[in-house]
């Protein structure tokens, strides 16, 4: 959705990822000592070949550190993704490597930019906006979603914890969605239980909005 923008705005915001980038690369010491491999998620084709090069660099450096990974989603949008992975899907069915109706869910999910991770167990969107903005659609489908309207440049460790302790208060709901979804439906039950945590979302924000929680 980016590359959308004005020329000048996509030309500054691709300087500054390459400037980052950079920096990640300059810290592969650092990278591999704690053992985290980056990974981008996201259609690098969309880039300039510098760009390109200099994201590939930064994968290959890490690729063997095995202790967490670190997905960085560039050049992506949740809707590009789904359709690279049915497009994916149907190029195997013209080739001959599956029949049609082998095209399941755990196929489609293999070949998500995703597929080296898991899926989120909590998804935190910053800056006031209670919506998903394209990000990782399929995979947070079963996800505890938790909306903080502080800023990205100044979310800090603090408005981590709270996240996380929001995420420890509904994980039975979590559970419960998981466990419906792996039997095959979403019961009566399992829809009360998502009513009741969009309804603690909406009065979480309520509260913040009145200045009834502060984030400093």
């Amino acid at each position: 959705e980016n590359f959308k923008r004005g020329e000048k705005e996509v030309e500054a915001l691709l300087n500054l990822a390459k400037e980052k980038f950079k920096v990640l690369i300059s810290e592969e010491e650092k990278l591999k000592k704690n053992g985290v491999r980056v990974k981008i998620i996201g259609n690098i084709s969309y880039l300039p070949e510098d760009m390109q090069d200099i994201v590939k660099k930064a994968e290959k450096i890490t690729e063997n550190n095995s202790e967490a990974t670190l997905n960085v989603a560039f050049s992506y949008t949740s809707r590009e993704e789904i359709t690279h992975a049915v497009i994916e899907s149907c190029k195997m069915v013209e080739q001959g490597d599956i029949k049609p109706n082998e095209i399941d869910q755990d196929l489609l999910e293999s070949l998500m930019y995703t597929n080296h991770s898991s899926n989120p167990d909590l998804l935190i969107r910053t800056s006031g906006e209670t919506r998903l903005s394209d990000f990782l659609l399929w995979q947070a489908s079963s996800s505890i979603t938790y909306f903080t309207p502080v800023l990205w440049p100044e979310f800090s460790i603090w408005h981590l914890l709270a996240g996380v302790f929001f995420y420890q208060r509904h994980q039975h709901s979590l559970d419960k969605l998981r466990k419906a979804g792996s039997q095959g439906g979403g019961g009566k039950g399992c829809q009360l239980d998502q009513l009741e945590q969009d309804t603690t979302v909406a009065s979480l924000l309520g509260n913040w909005w009145s200045g009834g929680i502060k984030t400093e």
